[in-house]
Protein backbone atom coordinates (compact mmCIF):
# COMPACT_ATOMS: atom_id res chain seq x y z
CA UNK A 1 0.00 0.00 0.00
CA UNK A 2 1.64 3.28 -0.84
CA UNK A 3 2.21 6.14 1.14
CA UNK A 4 -0.57 8.30 -0.34
CA UNK A 5 -3.24 5.53 0.07
CA UNK A 6 -2.64 5.23 3.78
CA UNK A 7 -2.63 8.93 4.57
CA UNK A 8 -5.84 9.00 2.57
CA UNK A 9 -7.12 6.31 4.79
CA UNK A 10 -6.14 8.04 8.28
CA UNK A 11 -7.66 11.60 7.11
CA UNK A 12 -10.56 9.16 6.32
CA UNK A 13 -10.74 7.63 9.80
CA UNK A 14 -10.06 11.03 11.24
CA UNK A 15 -12.63 13.06 9.91
CA UNK A 16 -15.53 10.70 10.37
CA UNK A 17 -14.49 9.72 14.11
CA UNK A 18 -13.86 13.72 15.14
CA UNK A 19 -16.96 14.63 15.10
CA UNK A 20 -19.57 11.90 14.60
CA UNK A 21 -19.61 10.58 18.23
CA UNK A 22 -17.95 7.59 18.36
CA UNK A 23 -13.94 9.05 20.06
CA UNK A 24 -11.69 9.42 17.34
CA UNK A 25 -8.82 8.95 20.06
CA UNK A 26 -10.30 5.74 21.26
CA UNK A 27 -10.17 4.38 17.63
CA UNK A 28 -6.44 5.23 17.15
CA UNK A 29 -5.20 4.27 20.66
CA UNK A 30 -7.06 0.14 20.29
CA UNK A 31 -5.81 0.27 16.31
CA UNK A 32 -1.92 1.52 17.26
CA UNK A 33 -1.86 -0.65 20.68
CA UNK A 34 -2.82 -3.78 18.04
CA UNK A 35 -0.78 -2.84 15.74
CA UNK A 36 2.58 -2.22 17.93
CA UNK A 37 2.09 -5.85 19.60
CA UNK A 38 2.00 -7.47 16.40
CA UNK A 39 5.07 -4.93 15.33
CA UNK A 40 3.31 -4.17 12.14
CA UNK A 41 2.73 -0.04 12.46
CA UNK A 42 1.27 1.75 9.59
CA UNK A 43 3.56 4.74 10.30
CA UNK A 44 6.48 5.66 12.70
CA UNK A 45 5.41 7.47 15.74
CA UNK A 46 7.25 10.73 14.76
CA UNK A 47 5.78 10.41 11.15
CA UNK A 48 2.32 10.01 13.00
CA UNK A 49 2.67 13.36 14.58
CA UNK A 50 3.27 15.25 11.50
CA UNK A 51 -0.03 13.29 10.37
CA UNK A 52 -1.97 14.66 13.62
CA UNK A 53 -1.37 18.12 13.17
CA UNK A 54 -2.21 18.56 9.51
CA UNK A 55 -5.56 16.29 10.15
CA UNK A 56 -6.44 18.45 13.35
CA UNK A 57 -5.70 21.53 11.48
CA UNK A 58 -7.89 20.28 8.61
CA UNK A 59 -11.01 19.20 11.40
CA UNK A 60 -10.34 22.86 12.46
CA UNK A 61 -10.63 24.74 8.85
CA UNK A 62 -13.92 22.50 8.21
CA UNK A 63 -15.92 23.62 11.48
CA UNK A 64 -14.83 27.51 10.71
CA UNK A 65 -15.97 27.07 7.14
CA UNK A 66 -19.61 25.49 7.63
CA UNK A 67 -20.35 27.68 10.72
CA UNK A 68 -18.65 30.64 9.64
CA UNK A 69 -21.56 32.89 9.26
CA UNK A 70 -22.45 32.08 12.97
CA UNK A 71 -19.50 32.56 13.96
CA UNK A 72 -19.03 36.24 11.87
CA UNK A 73 -22.18 36.84 13.95
CA UNK A 74 -21.05 35.98 17.80
CA UNK A 75 -18.55 39.50 17.01
CA UNK A 76 -21.83 41.73 16.53
CA UNK A 77 -23.48 43.25 18.99
CA UNK A 78 -25.78 41.53 20.46
CA UNK A 79 -24.62 38.14 20.13
CA UNK A 80 -21.16 38.43 21.75
CA UNK A 81 -22.36 36.73 25.01
CA UNK A 82 -21.84 33.91 23.43
CA UNK A 83 -18.21 34.34 23.00
CA UNK A 84 -17.94 34.32 26.90
CA UNK A 85 -20.35 30.89 26.97
CA UNK A 86 -17.45 29.80 25.16
CA UNK A 87 -14.51 30.75 27.38
CA UNK A 88 -16.64 29.47 30.53
CA UNK A 89 -17.33 25.66 28.68
CA UNK A 90 -13.40 25.68 27.52
CA UNK A 91 -12.39 26.07 31.16
CA UNK A 92 -12.74 22.72 32.18
CA UNK A 93 -11.58 20.53 29.16
CA UNK A 94 -8.52 22.90 29.46
CA UNK A 95 -7.53 22.44 33.30
CA UNK A 96 -8.47 18.51 32.71
CA UNK A 97 -6.05 18.44 29.74
CA UNK A 98 -3.18 20.04 31.03
CA UNK A 99 -3.55 17.82 34.40
CA UNK A 100 -3.79 14.65 32.62
CA UNK A 101 -1.21 15.74 30.36
CA UNK A 102 1.73 16.80 33.17
CA UNK A 103 0.73 13.42 34.90
CA UNK A 104 1.05 10.96 31.84
CA UNK A 105 -2.31 10.24 32.67
CA UNK A 106 -2.74 10.10 29.02
CA UNK A 107 0.30 8.24 27.90
CA UNK A 108 -0.69 5.69 30.26
CA UNK A 109 -4.43 5.44 29.28
CA UNK A 110 -4.02 4.68 25.34
CA UNK A 111 -1.87 1.78 26.33
CA UNK A 112 -4.95 -0.05 28.13
CA UNK A 113 -7.27 -1.07 25.43
CA UNK A 114 -9.52 -2.11 29.03
CA UNK A 115 -10.13 1.48 30.02
CA UNK A 116 -10.27 2.66 26.59
CA UNK A 117 -13.51 -0.10 26.47
CA UNK A 118 -15.00 1.62 29.97
CA UNK A 119 -14.83 4.70 28.37
CA UNK A 120 -16.51 3.41 25.28
CA UNK A 121 -19.29 2.61 27.85
CA UNK A 122 -19.38 5.68 28.61
CA UNK A 123 -19.77 7.73 26.00
CA UNK A 124 -22.86 4.71 25.03
CA UNK A 125 -24.07 6.11 28.55
CA UNK A 126 -24.19 9.54 27.26
CA UNK A 127 -25.70 9.16 24.41
CA UNK A 128 -28.60 7.03 25.75
CA UNK A 129 -28.92 9.21 28.35
CA UNK A 130 -30.06 11.86 25.75
CA UNK A 131 -33.58 9.56 25.08
CA UNK A 132 -34.66 10.84 27.79
CA UNK A 133 -34.06 14.64 27.78
CA UNK A 134 -36.83 16.57 27.75
CA UNK A 135 -37.40 19.24 24.26
CA UNK A 136 -34.64 22.14 25.37
CA UNK A 137 -35.93 25.56 24.83
CA UNK A 138 -33.10 27.49 25.32
CA UNK A 139 -31.26 29.32 22.72
CA UNK A 140 -27.53 29.48 23.20
CA UNK A 141 -27.37 33.30 23.67
CA UNK A 142 -29.87 33.10 26.11
CA UNK A 143 -28.11 30.14 28.54
CA UNK A 144 -26.25 31.61 31.09
CA UNK A 145 -22.56 30.60 32.39
CA UNK A 146 -23.98 27.15 34.73
CA UNK A 147 -25.26 25.67 31.53
CA UNK A 148 -22.17 26.53 29.46
CA UNK A 149 -19.90 25.00 32.74
CA UNK A 150 -21.91 22.21 32.70
CA UNK A 151 -21.28 21.71 28.41
CA UNK A 152 -17.75 22.19 29.68
CA UNK A 153 -17.72 19.57 32.24
CA UNK A 154 -18.56 17.17 29.18
CA UNK A 155 -15.79 18.01 27.11
CA UNK A 156 -13.51 17.49 29.97
CA UNK A 157 -14.96 14.06 30.23
CA UNK A 158 -13.87 13.70 26.11
CA UNK A 159 -10.16 14.42 27.30
CA UNK A 160 -10.12 10.89 27.84
CA UNK A 161 -9.58 8.41 25.08
CA UNK A 162 -12.72 6.46 24.31
CA UNK A 163 -14.88 9.76 25.55
CA UNK A 164 -16.47 11.20 22.72
CA UNK A 165 -15.59 14.93 22.37
CA UNK A 166 -18.83 15.62 20.38
CA UNK A 167 -20.94 13.24 22.20
CA UNK A 168 -20.08 14.24 25.78
CA UNK A 169 -20.97 17.72 24.98
CA UNK A 170 -24.11 17.53 22.80
CA UNK A 171 -25.52 15.26 25.28
CA UNK A 172 -24.75 17.22 28.13
CA UNK A 173 -25.98 20.27 26.06
CA UNK A 174 -29.20 18.28 25.04
CA UNK A 175 -29.65 17.20 29.35
CA UNK A 176 -28.92 21.22 30.38
CA UNK A 177 -31.86 22.01 28.13
CA UNK A 178 -30.73 23.60 24.92
CA UNK A 179 -32.15 23.34 21.93
CA UNK A 180 -31.19 20.11 19.60
CA UNK A 181 -29.41 22.22 16.80
CA UNK A 182 -27.98 24.94 19.45
CA UNK A 183 -26.54 22.10 21.65
CA UNK A 184 -24.73 21.22 18.12
CA UNK A 185 -23.58 24.17 17.24
CA UNK A 186 -22.25 25.23 21.39
CA UNK A 187 -20.41 21.89 20.65
CA UNK A 188 -18.41 23.02 17.51
CA UNK A 189 -17.77 26.66 18.91
CA UNK A 190 -15.97 24.86 21.91
CA UNK A 191 -14.32 22.50 19.87
CA UNK A 192 -12.30 25.55 18.08
CA UNK A 193 -10.30 26.38 20.73
CA UNK A 194 -9.94 22.45 21.67
CA UNK A 195 -8.49 21.61 18.55
CA UNK A 196 -6.51 24.85 18.05
CA UNK A 197 -4.73 24.27 21.31
CA UNK A 198 -4.16 20.44 20.38
CA UNK A 199 -2.87 21.67 17.51
CA UNK A 200 -0.20 24.04 18.46
CA UNK A 201 0.94 21.95 21.30
CA UNK A 202 1.68 19.07 18.76
CA UNK A 203 2.57 22.29 15.98
CA UNK A 204 5.63 22.69 19.12
CA UNK A 205 6.40 19.18 19.02
CA UNK A 206 6.85 18.89 15.34
CA UNK A 207 9.49 21.85 15.65
CA UNK A 208 11.54 20.19 18.31
CA UNK A 209 11.38 16.72 16.26
CA UNK A 210 12.44 19.05 13.20
CA UNK A 211 15.09 21.20 15.10
CA UNK A 212 16.74 18.33 16.38
CA UNK A 213 16.24 15.72 13.65
CA UNK A 214 16.09 17.36 9.93
CA UNK A 215 16.28 13.87 8.60
CA UNK A 216 12.63 13.12 10.09
CA UNK A 217 10.47 15.68 7.67
CA UNK A 218 7.56 13.63 6.22
CA UNK A 219 6.56 13.01 2.46
CA UNK A 220 4.70 16.79 2.44
CA UNK A 221 2.77 15.20 -0.48
CA UNK A 222 1.56 12.60 1.97
CA UNK A 223 0.43 14.68 4.76
CA UNK A 224 -1.47 17.57 2.55
CA UNK A 225 -3.76 14.03 1.20
CA UNK A 226 -3.72 12.84 4.98
CA UNK A 227 -5.31 16.89 5.57
CA UNK A 228 -7.70 16.91 2.27
CA UNK A 229 -9.76 13.87 3.16
CA UNK A 230 -9.71 14.89 6.38
CA UNK A 231 -11.38 17.85 5.17
CA UNK A 232 -13.68 16.59 2.90
CA UNK A 233 -14.80 13.86 5.48
CA UNK A 234 -15.37 16.14 8.17
CA UNK A 235 -17.67 18.68 6.71
CA UNK A 236 -19.91 15.05 5.56
CA UNK A 237 -19.69 14.22 9.64
CA UNK A 238 -20.44 17.19 10.64
CA UNK A 239 -23.80 17.30 7.98
CA UNK A 240 -24.69 13.77 9.26
CA UNK A 241 -24.65 15.06 13.31
CA UNK A 242 -26.68 17.70 12.31
CA UNK A 243 -29.38 16.11 10.78
CA UNK A 244 -28.86 12.77 13.31
CA UNK A 245 -29.35 15.40 16.33
CA UNK A 246 -32.60 16.98 14.49
CA UNK A 247 -34.49 13.76 13.73
CA UNK A 248 -33.56 12.07 17.24
CA UNK A 249 -31.53 9.76 16.16
CA UNK A 250 -28.40 11.37 18.54
CA UNK A 251 -28.84 7.92 20.70
CA UNK A 252 -28.33 5.32 17.80
CA UNK A 253 -24.34 5.66 18.39
CA UNK A 254 -24.66 4.56 21.74
CA UNK A 255 -24.68 0.80 20.17
CA UNK A 256 -21.73 1.54 17.98
CA UNK A 257 -20.13 2.35 21.01
CA UNK A 258 -20.56 -0.88 23.11
CA UNK A 259 -19.42 -2.66 20.07
CA UNK A 260 -16.58 -0.83 20.23
CA UNK A 261 -16.10 -1.13 23.64
CA UNK A 262 -16.54 -5.14 23.60
CA UNK A 263 -13.42 -5.29 21.17
CA UNK A 264 -11.24 -2.98 23.24
CA UNK A 265 -11.55 -5.55 26.16
CA UNK A 266 -11.07 -8.33 23.83
CA UNK A 267 -8.44 -7.03 23.06
CA UNK A 268 -7.26 -6.37 26.64
CA UNK A 269 -7.74 -10.48 26.59
CA UNK A 270 -5.93 -11.17 23.84
CA UNK A 271 -2.71 -9.07 24.23
CA UNK A 272 -2.60 -9.47 28.09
Amino acid sequence: MSLILKAIILGIIQGLTEFLPVSSSGHLAVVEYVLKQNNAEIFPEDMLLFFNVAMHFASLLAILLFFRKRIVDMFKAGNRRVLWLIIVGSIPAGAVGALFEKSGVMDAAVEMPAVIGVCFLITAALLKLTDYSREGAFELRAAGWRRALLVGAGQALGVLPGVSRSGSTISTGLVAGLKREDAVVFSFFLAIPAILGATCLESLKVLMLVKDSPEKMPDWGAVLAACAAAFVVSMVAIKILLALVRLKRFSLFAWYCVLAAAASFAVAIIYR
